[in-house]
């Protein structure tokens, strides 16, 4: 008989969806190595929430009872919102992981913290098993290839640029930054990613296309030369992908980690989303040196991260 682990975790509009991507990235990963689980997800979903779910794992049901109501089972859980309060009531009966990323509660009575941000190992969690820092990024699967085509690729000009702010653009930026990228890099295509209705006569430019926020982002990453993310999970993606990558922070902690990676030469720091000008330009004039940034970034990950993730879920589910 199949063991069930319970995700817990929110995804939409209002807390964008890279809490739900990190989760499915992790899941994804273990099921791999570990086939002798179900999963299932207590959380608010969007309607494009759900759409990720099915389509990263079909074999899913939606818990529909109260948290405190869960007993005897494994937890992973990926809230912002979580209280002390709450984490120490579900620790009591039940085998609870945290995927964390700076260290504001007490996790003594946690199975296991996750936190796969550079550095993350300075932080003195005192859990019982700890998966700290960068080589435990849960990358999918997919992305091994991905990262092959791009470490090998010859890049003598700049033909393609994802731009993908979040699932919550929260100052209507990537638009902005598309156009932009448009007009100082006229004969590349600019992919947009962004869950707005976008009209047509409002980009202006031929060589933007727009997608809807969509689960995995494999195809426009095979492509891209550069990166534009919003200085959350992407950001952490495109180094896995040894793409090079520049971060419009929409949070202070987000800038806090795109300045740790860009002092060991992972990403490029744009600045606050709430304050962005025309950071963009910066790109033409780093180009000459992005040989060497794909070198850096082709070490910054290491390839089985997932798999060392999944190993240390597999031991503190089962000690």
């Amino acid at each position: 008989m199949k063991k069930q682990i319970v995700i817990v975790c929110n995804a939409n509009e209002t807390v964008g969806f890279g809490h739900l991507s990190r989760c499915l990235n992790i899941v994804v990963n273990f099921n791999t190595y570990y086939d002798d689980y179900l999963f299932s997800f207590l959380g608010l979903y969007s309607e494009d929430a759900m759409l990720m779910i099915q389509r990263c794992y079909a074999d899913y049901k939606i818990e529909s009872r109260p948290i405190f109501d869960i007993d005897d089972s494994c937890l992973l859980i990926d809230d912002y919102f979580m209280t002390q309060e709450t984490l120490d009531a579900l620790t009591i009966n039940n085998k609870v992981i945290v995927v964390d990323d700076f260290n504001l509660l007490n996790y003594k009575d946690c199975r296991l913290v996750i936190n796969f941000r550079s550095k993350a190992d300075l932080y003195q969690y005192n859990a019982k098993n700890l998966a700290l820092g960068i080589e435990f990024f849960p990358a999918p699967l997919s992305f091994v290839n991905i990262k092959k085509y791009q470490i090998k690729k010859a890049l003598t000009e700049i033909k393609n640029i994802l731009v993908f702010i979040g699932g919550n653009d929260q100052n209507n930026i990537g638009i902005k930054v598309s156009k932009q990228l448009a007009n100082l890099f006229p004969k590349a295509i600019i992919n947009l990613v962004s869950r707005l209705e976008i009209n047509t006569k409002e980009i202006e430019f031929d060589n933007i296309k727009v997608y809807c926020v969509q689960p995995v982002l494999d195809d426009l990453l095979f492509d891209a030369d550069v990166v534009i993310s919003g200085g959350g999970l992407l950001k952490y993606e495109s180094i896995y992908c040894s793409i090079p990558n520049y971060a419009i922070n929409q949070t202070h902690e987000q800038e806090l980690d795109t300045n740790i990676l860009e002092n060991q030469g992972l990403t490029m720091d744009l600045g606050m989303s709430a304050s962005y000008s025309n950071e963009v330009c910066r790109i033409a004039r780093d180009f000459k040196n992005f040989p060497k940034i794909k070198q850096r970034l082709a070490l910054g990950i290491p390839k089985n991260s997932g798999q060392k993730l999944s190993n240390k879920i597999n031991i503190a589910i089962n000690e």
